[in-house]
């Protein structure tokens, strides 16, 4: 069997992936630049600096429905040191909910963050070999 093998870089392969939303209202005191659904943002900085909050602060924004502010769309952790906490994220999302208090009534707090939670996907890496293999086949991520 012949086997071709195309290698391309993480950016290239998050260029790739499509169709993404605009980013437009994620964090308007930080994204002041507008960036479409083609622009990769790199976060970086020193260690305890609050990038990982930073980022699920993003990913919660990006999950909560529209109707509660949030921008509807889907959002994909790839968690390479294994400190994700789920708890983390649900806080976030009730605390952006408790910013619309005249919307929920009732269970649909509970129904919100729901939806959210459906729209994120987490993928664990422990080694290179395993990262690499994702990067491969990330496109086939639902």
């Amino acid at each position: 069997m012949d086997y071709k093998v195309h290698a391309e870089s993480g950016c290239q392969l998050l260029a790739r992936l499509a169709p993404r939303p605009p980013l437009h209202g994620l964090d308007d005191h930080i994204l002041t630049l507008n960036p479409n659904e083609t622009t990769t943002i790199e976060v970086k900085g020193q260690p305890g600096s609050g990038k990982s909050m930073l980022l699920l602060k993003w990913a919660a924004k990006a999950i909560l429905p529209k109707m509660y502010g949030g921008l509807g769309a889907g959002a994909l952790l790839i968690d390479t040191d294994m400190h994700f906490s789920i708890f983390t994220l649900r806080n976030l999302l009730e605390a952006l909910l408790l910013q619309h208090p005249e919307r929920l009534s009732g269970s649909a707090k509970e129904v919100a963050i729901k939806s959210a939670l459906e729209q994120f996907t987490v993928i664990s890496i422990c080694d290179g070999f395993q990262l690499r293999a994702t990067l491969l086949t990330l496109d086939k991520v639902s």
